[in-house]
Parts: C-alpha cells; structure tokens; sequence
C-alpha cells in the first residue's frame, strides 16, 4: 500500500505481532485474550448507574445520561464539574485518550511495532512531552489547583475502568493520567493543526529544484503581486531536497496514527438584525479526519459558576466549541506561522550553529524508544538556539553540502513552556466579549480564530502566539545565520489585542473559513489561508434570507455548492456544463465529471511546469497530511491559468475532460448514469486498528455515499491526485446556538458518544450522515425526559459521592 494512502491502521505491525501469536501458541488468545465468539460481544462497560464514592469530591455529582448518551454533570462546585468531565470522557473514550497521549509521549511503537517509529521519533524529536512537564512546573499554582480535579476525574475513572477492548487486543494496561498529558496531547494537536512550516519545505525544495518563477506560477495567491522571498545566503542547498520527505513522512505516520489529517472548519455569527426571534446566532463546524470514536465529545456542565454545554476533546479540560448563559465560541484553524522551518548552518564536525552573533554550540539529548517485539532505538536530537533539528528524524548520516553542513530545525512557540488548558477551562464562565477574550489569549499553544456571540453581538478573536515578520519571507523556511530584519528568525511575536479581532461589526455578521482574515499587503505574520470560496459561501447564503431560525443555519452547514467548481465547470468546452449548479450531491453526475476533469487538467499542468520527473517527485508531497497549497486552492489555480490564455487552454481541456471519462468508465462501468459523485467521494469512519486480522474489518462504518468536496460547506477534503480516495475531511461536529435569555443549541456528531469499536455505527452518526441537528439540552426537566424516553437510557443515572475523610 502506498504510504500517503494507507490507512491509519496500518501502522500496527501486525505481521509481527501475528508471528509472535503463533510462537505463543493462539492467535486469538494473543489478539485479544479471548475467543473470537467473546471478542464479537459488546465489550464490558464502564458503569453509568447506581452510585461509586471517589477520592477528589468535595461534594455529590450527578450524571445523568440523556437519549443521546450525552452526560450531564450538576455539581456544587467548578472544581467538581471538572472532575466530573475528566471521569466521563475516561469512561466514555479511555482508548481513544491513551492511545493520542503515547503518540504525544512518542511511545506507540511500544505498542504497534515498528511502523509507529517515524511518529515516535518525530515527537520525540520535537521533546513534547518534556516540553509539557516543563509547562506544568511553571504553570501558576492558582491554575494548578484549577486543573487538578480534572486529573483526578480521569483518574479515578481509569480506576474502576474494564480494559477497553482494544488494549485487550494489544495486551495493553492504562497507566494513571497526569497533567502533563493533557498538555502533551494539547502541543501535539497544535502542531499538526499548524501547516506553515511544511508548507515552507515544500515551497523551498519547489524553488531549489525548479527555481522561483516556477515555484510563483504552481503557489496561487488570491493577490498576485504578494512577493516571494528567498532570505540572503539562499539557495538551501540539497538538505530541503534530501530531508523534507523524511520530514513529511513523519509527520504523515503521526498524522495517520491519530486519524488526524488536518481539514478545516467553518465558524460565522449574525446579530438579532439577522434573525426572526431578535436573538443572534451562532454556528461553527471543525473539519477533522473521519474516525470512530470522533474527535469530539460532548458534554453539560452545571454548577453554581457555570452552566455550559458543547463539546470537548477528550484528553483536554472544559469545553472547546460551547455556550453557557451567556455566550457562545467556537474555533476554526487561523493557520498562522506559530511554526517556522529554519535552514541551519552547521560547523563541518556538526557541533555548533551559526547564528546572526556568531557560532552556537548545539545542545543534544539522547531517547531510547523501545520497539514491540524488537530491540530499542537509540535516538540523539540535537537542538540550536531556534528549536530542535527536524531533518534527521530518520537514522543517517549528516549531509556534508559544498564544504558545509545544513540541517532543518523546527521554531515553534508551541514548544515553550506554556500551555492552553486554563484558557479552555476559562471559557466556562464565560461572561462577555471582556472575558472570552483573556481567555482566549491565554492559549498561547493555539492558533485559532473563535467566532463569539453574546446576547447582543457578535465578534471573532485570533488565539495564540505567532512569530512577527515579512510574510513574504515567511511563505520559504527561514535562515537560522541571518538576523531578523534580513530573513533570519523572527524575535518579536503578536498575540492578545495584536492579532486580528472584530466585535460588534457594523453589519453584525462575522465568518471565518480559514481564508485570509486581512490583506496580505497589510499582514505581518505569515500564513497559509486557504481558498476564500466557503467563506464567499456562507456569507451568499446568509444573504438570501432577511431573517435567519437554526434550521436555515442548518441548511448551511450541510450546503454541498462548490463556487470554484463550478467556475471551472464553465470554462470547459463545448459548454455542456454551463448551466450546472455546483452542486456536489452524492447522486451528481455532473459533479462527479467536472471534479474527474479538474484533477486530470491539474495534473497535466503540473507535468508541463516541472517536467514529468519532476512532477513525479514531488507527487508524493500533494498527499502528506497538511492543509496544502496544491489541494486547498487547486480550482482556484487551474482557472488562474486557464483565463491566462483561454484560446490555449481549450485543447489542454478537452484531452483533460477525455481522460476523466476514461477513468470513470474503466471504475464505473460504460453506464454514464452510474458515474455518481457519491461512488468518487465515499466516507468511512475509520478505527485505528481497522486493518487488524478477522476483527479488524468490523470496527469501521462505512464506506457511506457521502459528496462535496474541499471547498463545499459541507466540506469533504482529501489528499493529492486521487480521483476515488475516501474524504479526509469532514464536519466532525455541528453547532448552532440561539443566544436568547435561555440560549438554546443544536448539534450533530460524526459518530457515537459512547466509543462501542463493534458497535460504532448508530442514531448519531445516522443523524450526522442525512444532514439532521440533535437538540443539545441543559435544562434538566428536559435531560430527564430525553433519559426516560429512551428504554436502554432511562436508568443511566449515577451518583458520584465523595469519599468521607479520615481522621
């Protein structure tokens, strides 16, 4: 299987791991410590009835479980509701938060076997989770003591947890959760969700290989006149040649490891001029990796500090997309360049750095990952004044190039001491655009744009810490020997007030869909904004109607018309399409053609600017797990050069539109009636361990019908040049809150609450699938009756009791 399509369980050595099942005598019993008969059951649960006393508590807290198996925890306290939030994400996703807290540790070959080695070398070559210890001892103890009950809960959860069944599968035990995980797995989930430093590499080995004309024509920009520069003492040498694959594929393993591919997301608010009751709304959509269990999880909050709802990511304090009484948020990816790829020149014995004041010792370190069923690697990561070196994640020998030696190294703000928990904490309580916002600059790890609505208005806030520099110079990796003002590594950062922000705009309508937030002849960070179409989108739809209810916030966000497509679709030939909508329905055969077109025109481009071998080379790279140049505005890119000479284009169109039919008719048969856009673009939800011997197959849904594409609202990604790949990313939850006296949600999730992996497929991701919003409750007359409505729920209450202290 080629690496940029394999699926994230394909990691796991299976192989191995089914030699060493043989030696021991049972392949089941290895597998899973029981039958296959036993293993087809449902897994032991976690226990949701009656009641447990627990160490932690100051007093009682009651969950009670609604019909959608959301967890509502009324508390006494904020430290109690937190607690109760770190015990029902261990109950309900134990798994999925061990396996994406080894990751951030880079301990999963511990587990899978060597396959898992390029993740774990490259976490523990960035030094995350001593990064994250490091955090924690500096955190303030005020914000400690803030923390600590949601550790506990967790804890305490694992305690009386049954062994998920996956870990019975891999012979694994949970071992107790500490605070640095959570802040481990928070700096992880940044980095990946930050594409800039990549992007930079791969622009850099475009520019080294073929040169910056080239390098301008393939990198579409909404403004042409934006520069790209090269800093001083460039060209890189072979090291972004050579090294950025190792790099990327890296990055990919971990990637596919977490399901985590990075899509995008969609956030927008109107104020009650825009609405029938008078009361703004509020949406957001994250768009993640199709997985089961989700990347989200939901959950209620009551206590006397706050009354919020919405959904967490499991492994990580309060609530990341939610409401409370009195506000709403929710984040999309900023994209801003928190990351920065650094050129390093080295010393010919490789031991010091040139910097902008002269030569630099390197610092190193030395990690030993063990490996299941083989011997432990040794690793040795060496790090500048500006970050660890990244080009050397793979075992080899240092490059010597014309008499130096160049490496890559990583500078993140990511990898500081500091952390987001206690912002994300914050936003429970919640009150105003005053106090979302200090919570928000409290989380230095994240580069997000939040959309916000309060009673009365509507605003959006930039999140994180992002290195201040010419974005021209930050669209290429950094010189590590340069100073600042000359192409070298930023020393001035933005964040807080200095980052772009909005409230109470004039128009009282705020949309974000990772397009540029400001000019780019007026911005001083960089950044990798993607294709302005679902922002153009969102904001024509809201237009059509004078007055907006949740249900046309619905009808947006599950919105399949592709603008660029559609553009696109008008400069082919012979006008057959001319008419077409841009609708990218899974019964489209129009859709399914034109986007077959697209690819094949895209292609045949790129071979005519970088040549066949070059274009070959650099493939691969269209496909590694960012939210890339090539992928993310690759309509917008072929119309660009179509409309450059249209008289041209024409011919190169019509062989395009030939190979697509070509293509479709070798897959789908001579029946044009059967070339359906939803047999291109399918969805499965996929499990970790979904290529595992005879069980494997059961534990991912799918493959669904499921349509649009990158730049649909209802958006479905995928990776490189692949005319039938399964979508990479999706909306893995909806939100739409009413922001009325007594704010009201809905909400649709891309899988279940509870992770089952035999029984993943079920009434939420049946909702979520056919386009449906789920009341999201708070009020408890209405949790209660939601329980009682449902046979199996009626009797999920569970009290959680304090353990009585001993004097």
């Amino acid at each position: 299987m080629n690496e940029t399509n394999r699926n994230p369980a394909a990691t796991v050595d299976w192989r191995r791991i089914a030699l060493s099942m043989r030696q021991a005598g049972s392949l089941l019993r290895a597998l899973g410590g029981t039958t296959l008969a036993n293993a087809l059951q449902r897994p032991q649960t976690h226990r949701r009835r009656g009641q447990v006393t627990l160490r932690g508590l100051d007093a009682t807290v009651e969950i009670i479980r609604d019909g959608h198996d959301i967890p509502h925890c009324y508390a006494e306290s904020a430290a109690d509701a937190m607690f109760a939030l770190g015990y029902v994400q261990a109950q309900d996703r134990l798994w999925q938060m061990h396996w994406n807290r080894r990751a951030a540790q880079g301990r999963l070959a511990e587990i899978v076997g060597p396959l898992a080695l390029p993740a774990d070398r490259f976490a523990r070559t960035l030094g995350i989770a001593r990064v994250a210890e490091d955090a924690w001892s500096q955190t303030p103890k005020a914000q400690q003591r803030q923390l600590d009950p949601f550790i506990a809960g967790i804890n305490a959860s694992i305690a009386r947890a049954p062994r998920p069944f996956e870990a019975q599968m891999l012979e694994e035990w949970i071992f107790p959760w500490q605070a640095s995980d959570s802040i481990a797995w928070g700096k992880l989930l940044s980095i990946l969700l930050s594409p800039a430093w990549e992007q930079q590499l791969i622009r850099a080995r475009i520019a080294q290989s073929h040169g910056l004309e080239t390098l301008a024509a393939i990198d579409y920009r909404e403004d042409p006149s934006t520069a790209i520069a090269m800093p001083p003492g460039a060209p890189y040498g072979d090291v972004v040649v050579e090294k950025a694959d190792t790099i990327h594929r890296a990055a990919q393993r971990m990637s596919d490891l977490l399901g985590l591919q990075r899509g995008a997301s969609n956030n927008w608010a109107v104020d009650g001029r825009h609405t029938e009751t008078g009361a703004p709304l509020f949406a957001c959509d994250p768009h993640l990796n199709p997985v089961t269990p989700p990347h989200a999880y939901f959950a209620h909050l009551h206590c006397p500090e706050f009354n919020a709802a919405g959904a967490s990511v499991p492994g990580l304090p309060g609530l990341v997309w939610g409401f409370n009484d009195h506000i709403a948020w929710g984040p999309t990816a900023a994209m801003m360049s928190m990351n920065l790829a650094v050129v390093e020149q080295l010393s010919d014995d490789g031991v010091q750095s040139l910097t902008p004041d002269g030569w630099v010792d390197l610092s190193a370190r030395q990690e030993t990952i063990r490996v299941r069923g083989y011997e432990a690697e040794p690793l040795t990561v060496q790090e500048t004044v500006h970050g660890p070196i990244v080009s050397d994640i793979a075992p080899s020998e240092m490059e010597r190039l014309g008499g130096d030696a160049r490496a890559i190294s990583l500078h993140s703000s990511i990898l500081s001491p500091s952390h987001a928990g206690g912002g994300i904490a914050d936003l429970l309580s919640a009150r105003n655009w005053d106090d979302f916002s200090e919570a928000a600059s409290e989380m230095a790890d994240f580069n997000l744009c939040f959309a916000y609505a309060d009673r009365q208005q509507v605003g959006m806030r930039v999140s994180g810490r992002v290195p201040q520099g010419d974005a021209a110079e930050l669209r290429l990796p950094v010189a590590g020997w340069q100073a600042p003002e000359h192409g070298g590594v930023p020393t001035m950062t933005r964040s807080g007030n200095d980052l772009p922000h909005i409230v109470n705009p004039p128009q009282g309508v705020v949309v974000s869909a990772n397009a540029a937030l400001t000019p780019a002849a007026d911005s001083e960070v960089g950044a990798e904004f993607l294709d302005p179409a679902r922002a153009q989108r969102i904001r024509e739809l809201l237009g059509q109607r004078a007055a907006h209810t949740p249900d046309t916030f619905a009808a947006i966000q599950t919105d399949r018309v592709s603008l660029p497509l559609r553009d696109f679709a008008r400069r082919l030939p012979d006008d057959e399409f001319a008419e077409w909508d841009g609708d990218m329905a899974p019964a489209s055969v129009e859709a399914a053609i034109v986007a077959a077109t697209l690819i094949e025109y895209r292609r045949a481009e790129l071979s005519r600017l970088l040549g066949d071998d070059g274009f070959q080379a650099l493939e691969p790279m269209l496909a590694i797990p960012t939210l890339d140049i090539f992928a993310a505005r690759a309509t917008r890119w072929a119309i660009t050069r179509i409309d450059a000479d249209p008289k041209s284009a024409q011919p190169r169109l019509r062989a395009a539109r030939e190979r697509a039919e070509r293509v479709l008719r070798r897959q789908f048969g001579s029946e044009r009636s059967a070339w359906t856009w939803g047999r291109c673009r399918q969805l499965s939800l996929s499990h970790s361990l979904a290529d595992a011997p005879l069980i494997g197959p059961l534990l991912s849904p799918g493959p669904f019908a499921y349509g649009g594409e990158v730049d649909t609202v209802s958006q479905s990604g995928v990776l490189g040049l692949r005319h039938f790949a399964r979508a990479t990313a999706i909306p893995s939850l909806r939100l739409i809150v009413q922001l009325s006296d007594d704010p009201q949600a809905w909400f649709a999730l891309s899988g279940e609450q509870i992770h089952d992996p035999l029984h993943a497929n079920g009434p939420l991701t049946d909702a979520w699938l056919h386009g449906r919003t789920l009341p999201l409750l708070r009020d408890r007359s209405a949790v209660e009756a939601s329980a009682a409505a449902t046979r199996t729920r009626r009797a999920q209450r569970l009290l959680l009791q304090p353990e009585a202290s001993v004097d």
